[in-house]
């Protein structure tokens, strides 16, 4: 007779959404991945860190709707936090990218 079917695997566990992945790249130059070339600023505070530093800056400010980043900085990684306002009114600044936070 024929074998009872498999017993239904077991429910994967929900997965962690990264919370890297709400930020996309939205003006200026991806300088994340490297591009440099007439970018685009907002924010005016300097953090210095690299990409996930500022990013972990942004998610920790309710406030904060993208930030801009530049790894080509003369003192290393900088980035710029960014209210929804400063997003609206970017500033052209060479070598710099600005990443949208989605909700």
């Amino acid at each position: 007779s024929p074998s009872p079917p498999p017993p239904p695997p077991p429910p994967s566990p929900p997965s962690t959404p990264d919370p890297y992945e709400s930020f996309t790249f939205a003006l200026g130059v991806d300088t994340r991945n490297g591009e440099v070339g007439s970018g685009k600023l907002c924010g005016t505070t300097n953090i210095i860190a690299d990409w996930y530093g500022v990013a972990d800056a942004c998610l920790a400010d309710s406030t904060c709707v993208a930030f801009g980043y530049r790894h080509t900085w003369s003192g290393g990684l900088i980035g710029r936090k960014c209210t929804q306002a400063q997003f609206d009114a970017p500033m052209d600044s060479a070598d710099w990218g600005i990443y949208e936070r989605s909700v």
